[in-house]
Formats: structure tokens, sequence, C-alpha cells
């Protein structure tokens, strides 16, 4: 249940409570996807980032019903623009969608290829059973390790339309005998266990809703609160997410969500006045810590075996409280406010350098977001101050006459806004540097995202024709306390030139400076710049109608003048089939080739990898899924395993 403050007599009117975005939601690639593990791979060969493969994994676990999915949400499927969710709303309109397949009608076989996994459709002609539920299972393995499998288990209940709970529960191996002692950690070894990991219980009467356990929330333009895995968040919503380890199959991690309790109501104020909504929310977690965050000096093993890569349970607990207030005039305007505050308990005293929690006890923020729209023009934007009176702003005009769709938006983050709940619209830093002597002192952030930056963004859609299209992005900020500039530019040009075949080109350009405090870039004392750019080239055919062949070759330079004196070079390309043998049985195979090099260096990583997977429904109530993959060591012949085997299983039971 993705619950946020509607009520469904509601729903029109609180579309606007996201905050809309007219420009169509860009991920930069082709999404081709039939599995959780397609969409993780995408984020780990660096075709998207985390926060987008967050997002997918939520659409792919819970697809959108094409007969009632608001604009907005729409809007976040593969290669859907507004144009074409106005087409969608506007067909079901007329007629609803008896099948998910009927969509193609509307959005073209190419479109349909890549959204096909996201999207669903309900059929309620008699009145609902009065307990509904799914219960989904999960083993990863990779064969040839002395690691166990990983498996895990998610139930999700709902009895009639207002009452909901759902659970998880996965096993791996961890550590145990932990202990802390102000600043020294001792641990006696690893072995499998088994962790609830989410649970939650929603009750929802129309007008009021109540959430307890495990959540996720947001607001505006996510500028003051939002750890959601949504682009355009309003309330909470349940959360039973687990992301797979993508390279060694026998681990997994969960984000860092909030566990407590959430409330909202609304209340028209008078017959021709506003609607207000008001949404509460209150969380106590505890959260591990990956030993990243540590030397390997800062644990002690009392036991025989060795700890290598352990999280450490229970290391922090986080205290949050927060509102939104949010007034509704209409569809398209709205004016909210929300604040919050934190408080962080340790049970391990050290620096949070590797989290995005700030070193100090107590801390918060405070901001206002809105909206209006008329016609084709939509202004919208947030102000945000944390406790520290650190100032984050943004605002966007959007513009939608037709064929083109155009976003122009100016951002200002202040040095001192470090509000470690804040997801706006920038690239996480990696590393902090601060001139110390004429000698550079950097550490490690882990997720700076809005912090010591101002600069413009624009966005551009053409669709001149229906068959091309290019979409363009173009970045530019600076770092007042550096006195730096950096800049972003992407293209991306798709043309379906007949209904059966699709080509997809994409260029990119980062120029940052690697020396002083660039975005997503490893880089130590160096007085040299910083670039990284890419060409990519895509095929897609669809010979005969259930069929679907793709091709694809990106290569990536990236400036590594920091570390080494060459450039760094990505080379990787892939041949994938999708089957669809009938609506209910899909067949997928792949094989890619990867090869990272550095110039001047012998080092790197080469290897070749293939696999298969099937998908089929039986008796419209259970679906059972298998992945096998080999990926072969071209670097090092001779490895221990070569090559790897991975296996991945599951099943989903609906009733």
């Amino acid at each position: 249940m993705a619950r946020s403050f509607p009520s469904r007599r509601m729903a029109p009117l609180l579309l606007l409570a996201a905050v809309p975005t007219l420009l169509a939601f860009d991920y930069g690639t082709s999404i081709l996807v039939r599995s959780e593990a397609d969409i993780i791979e995408l984020e780990y060969m660096g075709e998207i980032d985390e926060e987008l493969r967050d997002q997918l994994l939520d659409l792919f676990d819970n697809p959108l019903d094409l007969n009632t999915a608001s604009r907005e949400d729409l809007v976040l499927l593969p290669e859907v623009t507004y144009g074409l969710a106005d087409r969608i709303v506007e067909r079901r309109g007329d007629r609803s969608f008896d099948n998910a397949r009927q969509v193609r009608e509307v959005v073209g076989r190419s479109i349909y290829n890549e959204i096909k996994p996201f999207v669903t459709t309900m059929k309620v002609p008699e009145p609902p059973e009065p307990i509904k539920g799914t219960v989904s299972v999960r083993y990863l393995d990779k064969f040839q390790d002395d690691k166990p499998p990983v498996a895990s288990i998610k139930a999700k209940v709902r009895y009639h339309k207002w009452l909901e709970a759902g659970v998880l529960v996965a096993e791996e191996q961890g550590v145990y005998g932990v202990s802390y002692d102000n600043d020294a950690i001792t641990v006696q070894g690893m072995r499998p266990q088994v962790s609830l990991e989410r649970v939650y219980a929603t009750i929802d009467r129309g007008d009021w809703a109540v959430m307890m356990g495990h959540y996720k929330a947001g607001f505006g333009q996510r500028l003051t609160f939002d750890v959601t895995d949504k682009q355009r968040p309003h309330g909470f919503y349940q959360d039973l997410k687990i992301t797979e380890d993508y390279e060694d199959y026998d681990s997994y991690s969960v984000s860092r969500r909030l566990l407590g309790v959430a409330a909202s109501t609304e209340r028209h104020l008078g017959a021709e006045g506003p609607t207000l909504d008001l949404t509460f929310f209150a969380s106590s977690n505890p959260h591990d810590l990956y030993y990243t965050y540590f030397s390997p000096h800062d644990y002690t093993v009392t036991g025989d075996e060795d700890v290598l890569y352990p999280t450490f349970p229970l290391v922090y607990r986080e205290d949050i409280v927060g509102l939104n207030a949010s007034l509704i005039w209409a569809k398209r305007i709205h004016a909210g406010f929300t604040g919050w505050g934190g408080h962080v308990s340790k049970a391990y005293d050290f620096e949070f350098t590797g989290t995005p929690i700030p070193n100090r006890d107590f801390y918060g923020a405070l901001g206002v977001d809105g909206a209006y729209g008329l016609g084709m023009v939509d202004v919208f934007g947030e102000v945000a101050v944390t406790d520290t009176g650190g100032l984050g702003a943004r605002a966007e005009t959007v513009i939608d006459p037709g064929m083109i769709e155009a976003s122009v938006a100016m951002r200002y983050y202040g040095e001192g806004f470090d509000n470690p709940h804040s997801r706006g619209s920038a690239e996480p830093d990696q590393y902090r540097c601060d001139d110390d002597g004429g000698e550079l002192d950097c550490e490690i952030t882990g997720g700076d995202r809005d912090r010591d930056e101002i600069g413009p963004q624009v966005k551009l859609v053409f669709d001149p024709f229906g068959w091309i299209r290019l979409r363009a992005k173009g970045d530019v900020w600076r770092v007042p306390s550096e006195q730096i500039t950096h800049s972003y530019v992407e293209g991306r040009l798709d043309i379906d030139p007949i209904d059966y075949v699709g080509l997809d080109f994409v260029a990119y350009l980062r120029d940052k400076d690697i020396s002083t405090g660039g975005r997503d870039q490893d880089y130590d004392d160096s007085d040299g710049q910083g670039a990284k750019s890419a060409l990519g080239a895509g095929l897609t055919v669809q010979p005969v109608d259930p069929l679907i062949v793709q091709a694809f070759a990106k290569q990536v330079w990236e400036d590594s003048s920091a570390y080494t004196d060459g450039f760094m070079n990505d080379r990787y390309a892939w041949g994938k089939v999708i089957w669809d043998v009938t609506e209910d049985v899909e067949l997928a195979g792949r094989v890619k080739f990867y090869d990272e090099r550095i110039d001047t260096h012998d080092a790197g990583m080469e290897y070749w990898s293939v696999y298969g997977q099937a998908r089929g429904k039986l008796f419209g109530q259970l679906t059972l899924f298998a992945r096998y993959e080999q990926i072969h060591d071209l670097d090092n012949p001779e490895a221990d395993p070569n090559p790897e085997h991975k296996l991945k299983v599951g099943g989903d039971f609906r009733f």
C-alpha cells in the first residue's frame, strides 16, 4: 500500500501534492528489463544511479494499475511523457483496460516493451474478497564460496480496503557476539542469521489514516524531508523493500527508513475554501553500519574465524518527529509547510563521516513549498532552513506547449545546509576537501547531496513526429566556498523508423575539478582537472511479436590523474533476447562483455557473462521465477572459482 494522505474522493485534488513536474521523467538509458536482477545490474554498470534503481525496484514490486494510476505516477514509467500519460487517462475514461497489453495501442510497441514489467490491471467487476494478499519468497546463492545463500520471505495482507499489514524476514551471514565499549568494538565471529527486517500495519478510513511499524515518508520538492524512493512524494508509504547485492549475491541491503507511527487527516475549510491536509510522523529507529565506515583496527575478533566485511548491528539510533500541513485550492495550486527534528544516540563513539547524519546531537529543518499552474506553464518551488541556519532553495518553471517539454530550474544550497534527509536534484558528494595550510584535507562524506552549491538546470524533450525523440540535460553548478565551477551535459536520441526497429544513442560529458571537491569521483591531492565522458548506441528489433532482440555498446572515458597518470576506460557491450511465449510465460537471456582499463597500467578488470531467466504464472495466482548466471574472468583465467555461478529463484503467491 502506498498511503499518502488521500481519501479516495479527494484523489483528483491531491495529485498536485506531489508538486507536478510536467517534464517527462528520463532514466537516461533504455529500460528493457524483466526482473529485479536486471534493474540492479543497470545500476552496477553505471547506466542508472542508486536512486533511480530504487525507484524502478519500487515500480517493479508495486506495478501501476493502468485504470487508476495518477498522471504523475504514469510519467515515472520509462519513456512515458505527460502527453502519453494524458492519452492513457483519456483511453481508460472511454473504456477501462482489460489487461496491460491493451495499453500498447496507446503508447506503441517499443514503449510497451519497456513499461510492461511496471504496469498491471486490477479487475473488480464483482465485490472484492474481504481478505487479499501476497507472499513472496526469494533465494540467492553464489556457488563455490563458503558463504551461505541469502533467502527472504515477504508477506502483505489486506482486509477489505481499510486494513493492511506486511512483514519481511531475511537471512544472510552476519556477525554475532558484538559488544561496544566507547571507542572499541569486539566481535566473536560470523554465522547465518535470520532477521526481522520490516513490519508494518495500516488503517485507512478515507479521511484519516494511521501507519505503525516501518515506513517511508517525504514531502514537497524533497528539500526539507524525504526518505522515499519517489521523485514527487507527499505523505507516508509502506516499506518492504530489500536490495540484493548484484556483484556477490551473498548479501543484501535495507535502506534507512523510519520506524514508529505516522498519521494523516484532511478537513474542508468551507464550501469554497481550500482543503487542509495534516500529516504527523514520529520514528525511533536503530541503524546498522557497514564496516567501511571504520578502519580495520576499529574492531577486535575474539573467535578463531575471520570476520570480513561485517555489518555491525544497532550502532546508533535516530529519533525523529515531524509535521506537514498543506492547503490545496485546486489540482495545480497548493502551499505546504514541513518541519522536523532529530536526535542521535550512539552505541559506539565515532564520527559520522560515512553516514548522512550530522555530527551534533540535535538537528532538523523547516521548509515551505508551493505550486501554481495555469495553461501550459507551471511554477513551483521550495525553501528550507536547517537548525544551524543553513539555507536551501529550489525553483522551477515548466512549459509544455505540445511537441516540446522544457524545464528551467535554479537551486541554491548554502555551505551550512547539511540536511541529512534532503534529496534535492544534485549528485551526492563522495569526498569533501578543505585547504589545510596549502595541503588538501579530504574525508569521506557519504552523501552531502545538497550543500554548498548554486546553479541552473535545464531539461528538454523534443518529439516532433512521434518516431524521433531528442532528450537533453544541462547542469552547471558553482561551489562558492571553493570558487570552482562544474558542469554536466547529456544528450539522448531515440529513433523508431518503423514499428519493429528502435535506435538509441547516448552521450554525456561531466567536467569536474577532482582536486577540490568534484562529484562521484575518488581523488587525492592533485591540481589537475577531471572529466568523464561517454558514448553509447543501442539497437532493439522485434522481428516477430513475442520476440525482442537488443544490442547495446558503450565506451566511458574517465580522467584518473588524481590517483594514476592515465585515463580509465570502461568498455562494455551486451546482447539480450526476450521471448514472451504467452502473456503468462516469458524467457530471457543475455551475453555481456566488460573491460575496465587504465591507459598507462595493466591493471583492470575484464570478463564476460551469460545468463538465462524464466518467469511463469500458474493458475492466475502463483508466479515462479528462476535466473542462472555464469561469469568468466578473462584477466585471471586461473582464478578459483572461474567461472563463477549465480542462482536466483523465487515465487509470488497471490490470494
